[in-house]
């Protein structure tokens, strides 16, 4: 039972009786009563080393960088290997080990594999799938742009401040969101634009994706971000949920009636702050009342959508779960806002963008709770954005990290 990866002839001038030093990764173990096998791998290639019984003791950790040197020769089956007489360590495996045993009859009693993927192949698919992002983007006319990761005044909605400090003085924020300088450009007149960098919240990082048309209606924004996810699953995809986003097969939902169908409130008319607060409580989503209406509302909608399996389109979020979305021109209580999930992880949120000042600035200060605005400063960035003058504009913003992890692996 050999790995379809390894690669012959061997990358050298192979002659039998020859003496080696090679250093590569071990990837692979198997063991017979008299023999241990491992697999050694460097830049794809993979090479047999065989320790015989009395050298079984040097066997390393499976995923350690070693340094094996021996004899060349080769198997009965007529594999080049190296029967080893020495092996150094250079970087030994340090993560929890998981292994898995499979048992049969034959050459071998058992073969041991290493359960984790090989991380030079997740390296390599994490990269074809930011490619296919790129490529949908800039295909759209989207123009690639950079903003600072340290910035003077803390622009964050309502998640807590991460300060960075310099030698025990305080020098600035860490963004929690890309969003006020991306509207900058647009005010610049780059009509679309977009940035793949790292925001923090929560005191964590995550890559977050974020991009602005301006002009551009809901719909299309949609159809965008569903190319976008699709052409990554196309990508690099191996999950069930994967094929269906490939294939563009989402299901779609509306906030207000799933919340009326679940629950048979038809009294239920705007969702309004009161309500959504008390009813996460209610529900046991959370155990106390949240003091954001937009924290209850993001809950609520993770609530709805969790027992749904692959990829789902929320709609028509509630006028209070944002205060930078506009509302719907049919029903002012509700927002052209949509949410992404896949297998109930949010990974996408895009919507058309407020872009009317004065209210913004009066729903900010009825939305959210004196607590968080002594947070942020008295006139947040956004509002000194919008004053310049932001043209009407859908935008997004895509967890790729999640998203990745979800169509690679279903993590």
């Amino acid at each position: 039972m050999r790995s379809t990866l390894l690669n012959y002839p061997p990358p050298w001038n192979w002659q039998d009786s020859q003496w080696i030093k090679i250093r590569g990764r071990v990837v692979a173990a198997r063991s017979s009563k008299f023999t241990t096998f491992f697999d050694l791998e460097n830049i794809g290639y993979r090479l047999q080393v065989v320790l015989e019984k009395e050298k079984q003791a040097l066997m390393p950790i499976l995923g350690s960088l070693v340094c094996v040197q021996g004899l060349c020769r080769r198997s009965r089956l007529g594999e080049p290997s190296v029967w080893a007489s020495g092996i150094e360590v250079i970087a030994p495996w340090s993560a929890p080990e998981p292994y898995r045993s499979y048992e049969r009859s034959g050459i071998w009693d058992e073969i041991t594999v290493a359960a984790r993927p090989n991380a030079y192949h997740k390296l390599y698919a994490e990269a074809v799938a930011i490619q296919a992002a790129r490529g949908v983007l800039e295909g759209q006319g989207f123009l690639p742009v950079s903003t600072n990761a340290l910035i003077s005044k803390y622009n964050g909605g309502i998640s807590a401040p991460m300060q960075a400090s310099f030698m025990g003085h305080q020098i600035g924020f860490l963004r929690t969101t890309l969003e006020e300088r991306m509207k900058a450009a647009l005010v610049t007149g780059a009509e679309r634009v977009y940035q793949a960098g790292p925001v923090f919240r929560g005191g964590n990082e995550f890559v977050l994706w974020e991009g602005y048309a301006a002009w551009m209606s809901q719909g299309e924004g949609e159809k965008l971000i569903r190319r976008l996810l699709g052409a990554v699953a196309a990508a690099v995809g191996r999950s069930p949920t994967a094929s269906a986003v490939a294939a563009d097969l989402w299901e779609e939902i509306d906030f207000c009636e799933t919340v009326r169908d679940r629950f048979g409130n038809n009294a239920v008319r705007r969702l309004d702050r009161e309500q959504i607060q008390d009813l996460v409580v209610d529900l046991g989503v959370v155990k106390r009342r949240p003091y954001s209406a937009e924290t209850a509302a993001d809950k609520l909608g993770k609530y709805l959508v969790r027992m749904r399996p692959g990829p789902v389109l929320l709609r028509g979020y509630p006028l209070c779960s944002s205060p930078l979305y506009r509302p719907m021109l049919s029903n002012e209580d509700f927002l052209e806002r949509t949410k992404g999930f896949l297998n109930g992880n949010a990974v996408y949120d895009g919507g058309l963008e407020e872009n009317d000042v004065e209210a913004v600035r009066t729903r900010i200060a009825r939305q959210r709770s004196p607590h968080m605005l002594a947070r942020r400063a008295t006139e947040p960035d956004i509002v000194a954005v919008l004053k310049l003058g932001l043209p009407p504009a859908y935008g997004f913003g895509v967890n790729m990290n999640r998203v990745f992890d979800l169509l690679y692996e279903e993590s």
